[in-house]
C-alpha cells in the first residue's frame, strides 16, 4: 500500500465498503464479482487490479435483477412540506407538487411501457385543504400510453380541477399500464388498471343482529353504490376467476370489467369490512371465519387446499384453511400492520388456497388513513409466490416525492436524480446533429426489493410529515427487517443545445404524433419529459432550430441505432487493454483484458491458467436464440474466411440442440449467447452443461456466456465455469436487438481470435490486425451512422417498399446468417407478412431458385444482397448474381461497400445502400456495417410507412371525431358528407399512385405514340406502364378484396340521402366500418371506448380488427400481436349479435353418437377421424379415441345450446320437456368458444364413473350441441393395459413423454408404474400433471421399498401397498423400527353415505383374509355396520391412526384409496412393539410427532432427549403428542420422578 498516496488509499477503501454492502458480490459467481469490481472501480476512480487485491471471499447475491418484467407499474407518496392550515399561501408550490407528482408516476410506468401497452390508468388520493376530506381520484384507458396517455391526464385534471387550483393536494399517486392475459375484452376501457371495486347492498344482514348492525355501520358507515375505497394494480394471472365471479355477482358486487385482476379490489373489500367489523364489535375471528365458510358453502375453497410455505408443500383441510385465515389476521394486527395491508395479505393467501397455481403482484391505493393524527393513506404492495418483482426507492433530497415504488428499477431512472457515486461522461455524437452528445451516466442505487410472500406498508407515522415503510412476510405474518440492496446502474441521454418553450392553447397538439405532443423540447433533439402538460390551460411546446435530426430521435429504435457508436466505444474500452495517442487513436500494442471474459478472480483461472485451457481445446460449440443465434452464426462463418478454421465452431439453436444432443466433450468450448441472459432455453441448456463440467477444469467441457445483463441467469451460471463476458449495456426498449447485437459480435469474435493467439494457430501479427480491426468498431459504427449517402440510398428504397405488396427476400454471405438477420429485424419491426431469408447465396441449386421462382411469379418483388467488399473472394462471387438474377426478379437491392458502388450499379443492382469508404477494409468490420445498414434500412422503412399509416388514421380519427360530436345526428349527415369526399379524394391518390386519370391518360397517350415511332420497343412500354400502375402506388400491400369493400362503402356513403332519417343509423354503422378499415390499434381502442365500451363482443372485434394502417405502420417498441389476427368482422358482425347467428343444418352431431355405446375397439379410430369434421381438433379427436378405449358408454343424452346472452347458453335436453337442464363446467365452454374449434371435457361423477361432455360449435364458432356420455372404466388387468399403453397413439405420446422427462427410468418401468394410476387419467391429464402423479407413484416406490417388515402380512390380505397414501407410508417406514410382529390383521371393505346431511362411513370385513387373532373369532363388522370410533376417525382424516383396540392392545389402521383417490378400505394389524429401542431408535419412530413433544414439554421445562424414557414405548406411539406431554412427560417431571420404573 506505501505506493499509493493517501487519497487513493481512502477512494480504494470506500470502494471496497460499497462491495460489501452490495447484494450483488456472491462468492459463487466468480465472474459476476469481476464485473461488479470493475464497474466499482470505474466509479471510484481506481485500477481493477488494486480493487481486485481487496475484494472478499464472501458476499450476499441479488436474487431479483434490477431490470423491468412484466406490465409496467409506478407510484410515488408525498412528505407534507407546509402547513396544511396555511394553504393557501403555498398554492403555487402545491400545484407546482401535484403536477410534478402526477407526471413523475406516469413517466415511470411510459419508462417501462415497452411491457405492457394495451391499456393504462391513474389513480391518486388527494386531500381536499378545503373539507379536508381525502379522495380517491381515478381515470383509465384503453392503449399505448405513449399515443393517449395525455388522454388520461387531461380527464384527471377535469376531474378534480382543484389539483390545478392548489385547493387540493395529491397525497399518492400510482399508475400501471397492462399486458392483456385473461379477459373476453381484454384491451377495453374497462379492464385497464388500475381496478375498483363496487358493492352494491348490505353484506353482514343475515348474521348481525339490528343492534350489531346499527352499532357497526355508526362507527364505520357503508359505502354502497358507488366506487369503494380500493385500487389494485395487479401484475399476473388470477386463474380462479371464474369462481370468485360467480361468488361476487352473489353478493352483490358490481364491475364492467371482465378481467381476471378486478377480483383482487373486491376480495380486498370484503375481507377489510370483516376486519372493521371484528374490531367494533369486538369479535376476533368471527367475521373472517364467517368469511370462509361463505367461500366454502359456494364452492369458491375446496375441502382440501394445497399450501406450500418455506418449500414444503402440504394440504389444508377446510378447517385448516379457516385457521391460518384468522390466525394471519390476528398477527398481522398484532405485528403493527395496518387494517388494509392486513386485508391484502388475506387476499393474497385466500387466492392461492383457491388456486395455487395463480401468480400476482399488486398494488392497492386507497383514501382509508390508518395513522391518528397522519393524513397521508396507507398504500401497499403485496408480492404472491413466483411472481414479479417490486422495488421501492426512498429519495431523502427529493422536497416533494420520498417515496418511490415501480415493477422495475430502471424505470424510476430519470426520477433519480443522482446516483450514488454518480460518474458522468459526455460523448459527441455530431453525425447526429450539431452539438449533440450522449451523457453516460453511471453509479449505484440503493433501493428495497419484495421477494415472493413478502408485502410493503407505506404510511405517514403519528407526529411525521414523511412517509415511511415496512416490509412484512406475509407467510409468517410478521413485520421483517429487511436491510437495502444495492445495483449498479447505467443510464444513456441524448443531449442538444437548449431552447425555450412557447404556450399553445389546449387541444392545440390533439391528434398530432408524438414528438408535436410533447411537454418540453430540453435539446433540438427533442428530449420527451411526457405528455403534454395541462398549464392553466395551456400546452407547453417547443421547437426544433432550422437543423433537422437525422431521423426521428422520438422512435425508439431509431436512438438505440444512434447509440451503438457509444456503447461501442465503452465496450472496446472494456474488453483491450491498450494505449491512446493525444488524438484518441490507439497507438502500440493491444492485449485482451482477460477480466471482460474470464473468471481471473478465481485462483485456478489466472492468466497462465487460462492458456493451459485454451490450448485444450479444439471444439467450439455456440447456443443461442433469435438475433443472438444469428450474430453466433455470422461471427463463426466471418472467422473461418478469414482463416480462423483451427477449431471447428457450430452455432446451433438452444432447443433443437436440447434434442440432437452434439458431442460436446472434455475438449470442448460450450458458449452461450443471449442478449437478457433470460433465454429460457439458453438457460436450461447451460444449466444441463454446467452439471458435466469439471469444476477443476482438468477436463472439459468449459462453459462461457456473452450477455448484456449482469445480474441474468446466464451470467449467474456461467460464472461458475470459465465466466461469462458481460457488455452491460443499457436496457434496449425495442424489440430488435441493436447495440447490444453489436457489442456481442465483438466479444465473440475477440474471443475467437484469442483462442487462435493463444494455441500458435496465428501469428501474433495477424492477431494484433485482427485486434485493431475489432478495435476499430467504434469508428466504422459512427461513420456509418453519419454518412449522408446512406440516408439518401436508405430513404429511396425504403420509399419503394412502405405500404406495396413486395415480396422481400435477403440473400446473405456468411452462412447466410446475416441474410437471415436483415429478414428478422424488417420482420420483427415491420410486421411485413412477406419477408423471408435464403442462406448460401452461392449455392446454384434449392433455396435460390426458390426465390428466384417465387419472384418471377409475384406482383412485387425485392432481392437484398449482402455483398462484402469485392476484394474478397465471397464479395466477387456474390456480386456475378446480380447479372444472373436480374431478368428474373422485380427489383435488386445491394449493401455494399461504397467503393465498389459504380461497379454494382453497371452489373444491374436498381439500389445500392453503400457503406462508407474505409469500413469494409476486412470482413470484421465489413459485417458491422452491414449490420448497421440493416437496421438504417428498417429504420427507415418504418417512418416512411408511418407517414402512409399516419395519413390514414388521420382521416378516420377526423370521421370520429364529426361523429362523436354529433351524437349521431341525422342533421349532421351532409356535413359528414362532405369531408368524406375530401378523403374519399386523398384515398384514392394513395391507391392509384400520384397520377389522376387525367394525367394517366395522356401520359399513356405518349407512350404509344413512341412506340409507334419506334422510339421506344414494346417491353419498354410494358415496363413504363406497369410503372404507371404499380411503381407510384402506396397501399397495394392492401388486398384487393379489401380495397374494393372500401371502394363500396365510398359509393353508398357519398350518394346517400342525408332526408332519409330513418337510415341514419345505418349511415353511422357504415361509419364506423370505415373508421376501422382506416385504423391503426390506437384508432380502433378510441372507437371501441368510444361506440362499444358496453358491447365487449364488438369491443374485442374492433380491437382485433386489421386496419389499413394497423398493416401499413410499424411500431418498433410495441408490434402489434399479428397471432391474434382474427378474420370475419364486417358490417354484418356489427350488426348481429353472436346469439342470433344460424347454424349449419348440414351437420347433425347429434347422430353421429347413436351407436357409440356399441362401437368395437377397430372402429374407434375411423369415429376419431369423423370427429374433425365436426370441428375437433386434430390432438383433441386423437386423446378422445384413447378415452373411448379405457371407458364403456352406458348412456347418451344429447342437448340443444340456447343463447341466454353474455355469452352464455342453455343446454336443454332434447328428450322433453320433463328432463333438466345440463350445466356443463362454463371455464370449458369458454375455452372451445375462444378457440373456435368442438371439444371435449371429461367430469368425474362418481367412484369409477364419468361423465364425457361433447360440445360442438356451428360454422360461426358459437355453440350449437352437447352429447354427455355416461361412462365407467373398463376392467383392464396389467397386460391389456400395457399393451394400449404402448398401441394408441395419443397413450404413447404420454409414455414418450413421461420416458424424456424421467429419462433414468426404463420404458418397460414407466409401463409397470403406469398402471397404478385410475386409467382415463392417462387420457385426461396434461402433462404437468401427469408428471407429478408419476412423481408420486416413483415416490411411493421408493417408500415400499423401506417396508419391508410389512409387504407379508399385506400380501396375505391382499393389499397393495401403492393404495396407501406417501404420509401414512413414511409413518410405516417409521414404526417399522418398534414393531417386533403383527398378532393379526383384517381388511375392510368401507362404503361412504350421506345421512341427513352428515357423512357417515360403513364397513364389513373381509373374512376370507383376515389372520392372526383377527381371523378366530367373529366380529361384529362380518356383515355391514357404521365405522365408530379409530376407524371411523381413520375414515373421517383418511390418514393412519394408531391406538388401543377395546382391548387395551395397540393397533394400526391405514386407510386404502382407489386410483381415482376414493376411500375404498381400512386395513386394521394387531402389533406386537419393542419396549427396549435406544433414544436414536424412538426419535426415528416417532418422526415429526418428536418435535411437537418437544414444544408441548419445552413450554415448562428444558428439554432432554432422556425424557422419553419416562413412557413406554406402546404410549409413544399410541398417545397423541398432547397426551404424551401433558400427562406423561410433564406429570411425572412435576412429582419429581427422574426415570421410568418401567411399570
Amino acid at each position: 500500500m506505501s505506493k499509493f498516496s493517501l487519497i487513493y488509499k481512502c477512494r480504494l477503501i470506500e470502494a471496497l465498503g460499497e462491495l460489501k454492502k452490495s447484494g450483488l458480490f456472491a462468492a459463487g459467481g466468480a465472474s459476476l464479482k469481476t464485473a461488479l469490481i470493475n464497474s466499482f472501480a470505474l466509479i471510484y476512480g481506481v485500477r481493477n487490479i488494486d480493487l481486485h487485491n481487496f475484494m472478499l471471499a464472501e458476499g450476499d447475491f441479488l436474487e431479483i435483477p434490477a431490470y423491468p418484467s412484466g406490465c409496467s407499474v409506478g407510484g410515488g407518496i408525498t412528505r407534507i412540506f407546509f402547513n396544511l392550515k396555511d394553504y393557501k399561501k403555498h398554492k403555487n408550490e402545491i400545484i407546482e407538487h401535484n403536477l410534478r407528482l402526477i407526471w413523475s408516476v406516469f413517466d415511470i410506468t411510459a419508462e417501462g411501457s415497452a411491457a405492457g401497452y394495451d391499456s393504462h390508468g391513474i389513480t391518486l388520493a388527494a386531500l381536499n385543504l378545503k373539507t379536508g376530506a381525502v379522495d380517491l381520484v381515478r381515470e383509465k384507458t384503453s392503449g399505448d400510453i405513449d399515443e393517449r396517455g395525455y388522454i388520461t391526464i387531461n380527464n384527471i385534471l377535469k376531474k378534480c380541477p382543484e389539483i390545478e387550483t392548489g385547493d387540493a393536494l395529491v397525497l399518492v399517486t400510482g399508475a400501471q399500464t397492462r399486458a392483456a392475459t385473461q379477459g373476453d375484452n381484454m384491451y377495453s376501457r374497462a379492464n385497464a388498471h388500475l381496478h375498483n371495486e363496487k358493492m352494491t347492498r348490505e353484506i353482514f344482514g343475515d348474521i348481525m343482529s339490528a343492534a350489531e348492525l346499527e352499532k357497526f355501520r355508526k362507527a364505520y358507515p357503508l359505502v354502497v353504490d358507488r366506487q369503494g375505497p380500493f385500487s389494485v394494480g395487479h401484475n399476473g394471472d388470477v386463474n380462479s376467476r371464474i369462481k370468485w365471479e360467480k361468488f361476487f355477482l352473489n353478493m352483490g358486487f358490481e364491475t364492467k370489467a371482465d378481467s381476471d385482476s378486478k377480483e383482487i379490489p373486491r376480495i380486498i373489500r370484503i375481507v377489510y369490512e370483516c376486519l372493521m367489523a371484528e374490531e367494533i364489535l369486538k369479535a376476533h375471528g368471527r367475521f373472517t371465519g364467517w368469511l370462509m365458510d361463505i367461500l366454502f358453502q359456494n364452492q369458491v375453497l375446496s375441502h382440501r387446499a394445497k399450501f406450500e410455505e418455506d418449500g414444503v408443500s402440504r394440504m389444508l383441510t377446510i378447517e385448516e384453511q379457516k385457521r391460518v385465515i384468522i390466525e394471519t389476521a390476528s398477527k398481522m394486527l398484532k405485528s403493527g400492520a395496518s387494517k388494509v395491508l392486513t386485508a391484502c395479505a388475506l387476499a393474497a393467501k385466500l387466492i392461492y388456497l383457491v388456486d395455487p397455481t395463480s401468480i400476482f403482484v399488486f398494488e392497492t391505493l386507497t383514501n382509508v388513513i390508518d395513522e391518528k393524527g397522519a393524513v397521508i393513506p396507507v398504500t401497499t404492495i403485496v408480492r404472491g409466490p413466483k411472481s414479479g418483482g417490486m422495488f421501492l426507492y426512498r429519495d431523502s433530497t427529493d422536497p416533494t416525492i420520498p417515496v418511490k415504488f415501480a415493477s422495475s428499477l430502471s424505470n424510476m431512472r430519470n426520477q433519480i436524480k443522482k446516483y450514488e457515486n454518480e460518474k458522468q461522461e459526455e460523448i459527441a455524437v455530431d453525425y447526429i446533429t450539431s452539438g449533440a452528445k450522449i451523457l453516460v451516466r453511471e453509479g449505484t442505487v440503493s433501493y428495497h426489493s419484495l421477494a415472493d410472500w413478502q408485502a410493503a406498508e407505506i404510511y405517514q407515522p403519528a407526529g411525521s410529515k414523511e412517509p415511511e415503510f415496512k416490509i412484512y412476510d406475509v407467510l409468517k405474518s410478521c413485520v421483517i427487517n429487511k436491510k437495502a440492496e444495492k445495483s449498479p446502474i447505467i443510464d444513456y441521454q441524448l443531449k442538444g443545445l437548449e431552447k425555450s418553450a412557447i404556450l399553445k392553447e389546449e387541444g392545440y397538439f390533439k391528434q398530432k404524433s408524438r414528438v408535436e405532443r410533447t411537454v418540453i423540447y430540453e435539446t433540438i433533439l427533442g428530449k420527451i419529459i411526457s405528455g403534454p402538460n395541462f398549464l392553466k390551460g395551456k400546452q407547453i411546446k417547443s421547437f426544433a432550430t432550422e437543423e433537422p435530426a437525422a431521423y426521428a430521435i422520438d422512435n425508439q429504435y431509431g436512438v438505440e441505432i444512434y447509440l451503438s457508436y457509444v456503447t461501442l466505444l465503452r465496450n472496446t474500452r472494456h474488453i483491450f487493454k491498450c494505449e491512446y495517442d493525444s488524438a484518441g487513436e490507439i497507438s502500440g500494442r493491444i492485449k485482451l483484458n482477460l477480466e471482460a471474459f474470464f473468471n481471473t478472480s478465481n485462483p485456478a483461472l489466472k492468466e497462465g491458467s487460462i492458456e493451459k485451457i485454451i490450448k485444450k481445446i479444439d471444439k467450439i460449440y455456440g447456443f443461442a436464440e433469435g438475433t443472438s443465434r444469428n450474430i453466433l452464426g455470422m461471427c463463426f462463418s466471418i472467422a473461418n474466411l478469414e482463416g480462423l478454421n483451427g477449431c471447428f465452431m457450430n452455432a446451433l439453436e438452444s432447443n433443437l440442440a436440447r434434442i440432437e444432443r452434439p458431442r460436446v466433450d472434455e475438449t470442448s468450448l460450450a458458449l452461450f449467447v443471449s442478449n437478457s441472459g433470460g433465454t429460457k432455453p439458453v438457460v436450461a441448456l447451460a444449466e444441463e452443461l454446467l452439471s458435466k463440467s469439471d469444476q477443476t477444469y482438468a477436463a472439459g467441457p468449459y462453459v462461457m456466456s456473452v450477455t448484456n445483463l449482469i445480474t441474468s441467469e446466464l451470467a449467474i451460471l456461467t460464472s461458475k465455469s470459465l465466466g461469462a463476458s458481460v457488455t452491460n449495456m443499457p436496457w434496449e426498449k425495442s424489440v430488435g436487438s441493436t447495440f447490444a447485437a453489436f457489442t456481442a459480435m465483438q466479444n465473440i469474435l475477440a474471443l475467437i481470435v484469442y483462442i487462435h493467439e493463444v494455441k500458435g494457430l496465428i501469428k501474433p501479427e495477424r492477431a494484433q490486425y485482427l485486434y485493431r480491426a475489432l478495435a476499430d468498431f467504434p469508428r466504422i459504427a459512427k461513420k456509418t451512422l453519419a454518412s449522408a449517402s446512406v440516408k439518401e440510398k436508405t430513404s429511396a428504397l425504403a420509399s419503394y417498399i412502405a405500404g406495396n405488396n413486395i415480396d422481400i427476400s435477403y440473400v446473405g454471405a456468411f452462412n447466410g446468417f446475416d441474410g437471415c438477420e436483415g429478414a428478422l429485424k424488417f420482420a420483427e419491426m415491420m410486421q411485413h407478412p412477406r419477408v423471408k431469408f435464403f442462406s448460401g447465396a452461392y449455392e446454384q441449386h434449392g433455396q435460390r431458385a426458390t426465390y428466384l421462382r417465387s419472384h418471377k411469379s409475384a406482383h412485387g418483388s425485392l432481392v437484398i444482397l449482402h455483398i462484402p467488399n469485392l476484394e474478397t473472394s465471397i464479395g466477387s462471387w456474390m456480386a456475378q448474381l446480380i447479372k444472373e438474377d436480374k431478368p428474373r426478379v422485380g427489383k435488386i437491392a445491394v449493401i455494399a461497400s461504397e467503393e465498389d458502388l459504380m461497379k454494382l450499379y453497371e452489373n444491374g443492382a436498381d439500389y445500392v445502400i453503400p457503406a462508407p469508404s474505409s469500413t469494409t477494409e476486412n470482413l470484421f468490420t465489413d459485417a458491422l456495417s452491414k449490420l448497421i445498414l440493416d437496421n438504417i434500412l428498417t429504420l427507415a422503412t418504418i417512418l416512411e410507412s408511418n407517414k402512409i399509416a399516419d395519413e390514414i388514421v388521420g382521416w378516420g380519427a377526423r370521421l370520429l371525431d364529426l361523429t362523436s360530436a354529433a351524437a349521431r345526428s341525422d342533421k349532421a349527415v351532409p356535413a359528414i358528407i362532405k369531408e368524406l369526399k375530401i378523403i374519399w379524394k386523398k384515398y384514392k391518390r394513395l391507391e392509384i399512385g400520384g397520377m389522376f386519370a387525367e394525367d394517366r391518360v395522356k401520359t399513356l397517350y405518349e407512350l404509344e405514340s413512341q412506340r409507334v415511332d419506334a422510339i421506344i420497343s414494346e417491353e419498354e412500354r410494358e415496363k413504363s406502364i406497369a410503372r404507371i400502375y404499380k411503381d407510384s402506388r402506396s397501399i397495394s400491400i392492401i388486398n384487393a378484396e379489401t380495397r374494393s369493400y372500401i371502394d363500396d362503402i365510398f359509393a353508398i356513403l357519398l350518394n346517400w340521402d342525408a332526408a332519409n332519417a330513418e337510415e341514419t343509423p345505418v349511415f353511422y354503422n357504415l361509419i364506423n366500418d370505415l373508421i376501422l378499415e382506416f385504423s391503426n390499434r390506437g384508432l380502433a381502442m378510441s372507437l371501441a371506448d368510444e361506440r362499444f365500451e358496453d358491447s365487449p363482443y364488438m369491443s374485442k372485434a374492433a380491437i382485433h380488427y386489421q386496419g389499413m394502417a394497423k398493416i401499413i405502420g410499424a411500431n418498433p417498441i410495441k408490434p402489434d400481436n399479428i397471432a391474434k389476427f382474427q378474420q370475419g368482422w364486417g358490417i354484418s358482425s356489427f350488426i348481429l349479435e353472436a346469439g342470433r347467428r344460424f347454424s349449419d343444418a348440414s351437420l347433425n352431431a347429434a347422430s353421429f353418437f347413436d351407436k357409440i355405446t356399441d362401437i368395437e375397439d377397430g372402429a374407434i379410430e375411423s369415429f376419431a377421424c369423423e370427429l374433425e369434421k365436426l370441428k375437433f381438433s386434430k390432438e383433441s379427436a386423437m386423446k378422445f379415441a384413447a378415452v373411448l378405449k379405457l371407458v364403456k358408454v352406458k348412456k347418451i343424452n344429447k342437448y340443444s345450446a340456447q343463447y341466454a346472452g353474455k355469452k352464455n347458453y342453455r343446454f336443454v335436453s332434447r328428450d322433453g320437456a320433463k328432463a333438466p337442464d345440463y350445466s356443463p363446467a362454463q371455464d370449458f365452454i369458454d375455452s372451445a368458444a375462444a378457440a373456435g374449434s368442438s371439444d371435449f371435457n371429461v367430469c368425474r361423477t362418481n367412484g369409477c364413473k364419468y361423465n364425457i361432455e361433447c360440445l360442438f360449435l356451428d360454422k360461426y364458432g358459437d355453440a350449437e350441441n352437447l352429447i354427455v356420455l355416461e361412462t365407467e372404466n373398463r376392467k383392464l388387468d396389467e397386460k391389456h393395459l400395457s399393451q394400449l399403453l404402448l398401441n394408441d397413439d395419443y397413450l404413447r405420446t404420454q409414455v414418450d413423454f413421461l420416458n424424456e422427462w424421467f429419462s433414468d427410468e426404463t420404458q418397460g418401468g414407466i409401463v409397470k408404474l403406469l398402471v397404478k394410476l385410475c386409467p382415463i387419467q392417462l387420457a385426461v391429464c396434461d402433462r404437468k400433471e401427469l408428471a407429478r402423479r408419476f412423481e408420486t407413484l416413483k415416490d411411493k416406490r421408493n417408500l415400499i421399498d423401506s417396508i419391508a417388515k410389512f409387504q407379508p402380512v399385506l400380501e396375505q390380505m391382499h393389499i397393495d401397498p401403492y393404495s396407501f397414501s406417501i404420509n401414512d407410508l413414511k409413518t410405516m417406514r417409521n414404526i417399522s423400527n418398534a414393531i417386533v410382529s403383527f398378532k393379526g390383521g383384517a381388511p375392510y371393505h368401507v362404503q361412504k353415505k350421506n345421512e341427513a346431511g352428515k357423512t357417515e362411513f360403513y364397513g364389513v370385513r373381509e373374512k376370507e383374509r383376515a389372520f392372526g387373532i383377527a381371523g378366530q373369532k367373529a366380529s361384529a363388522f362380518d356383515k355391514p355396520g357404521k365405522l365408530r370410533g379409530n376407524k371411523k376417525i381413520t375414515c373421517v382424516g383418511g390418514r393412519l391412526k394408531m391406538g388401543y383396540g377395546k382391548d387395551g392392545a395397540p393397533i394400526v389402521i391405514i386407510p386404502c384409496f382407489t386410483a381415482g383417490a376414493d376411500l375404498e378400505k381400512i386395513v386394521l394389524l394387531h402389533i406386537e412393539i419393542d419396549e427396549n429401542l435406544t433414544i436414536g431408535k424412538k426419535i426415528e419412530t416417532l418422526g415429526e410427532k418428536y418435535n411437537l413433544i418437544v414444544n408441548n414439554v419445552s413450554e415448562h421445562f428444558e428439554w432432554d432427549d432422556n425424557f422419553l424414557n419416562l413412557v413406554a414405548m406402546k404410549d409413544l406411539m399410541m398417545l397423541s403428542d398432547e397426551e404424551i406431554a401433558d400427562n406423561k412427560i410433564i406429570e411425572t417431571l412435576k412429582k419429581g420422578k427422574t426415570a421410568f420404573n418401567g411399570q
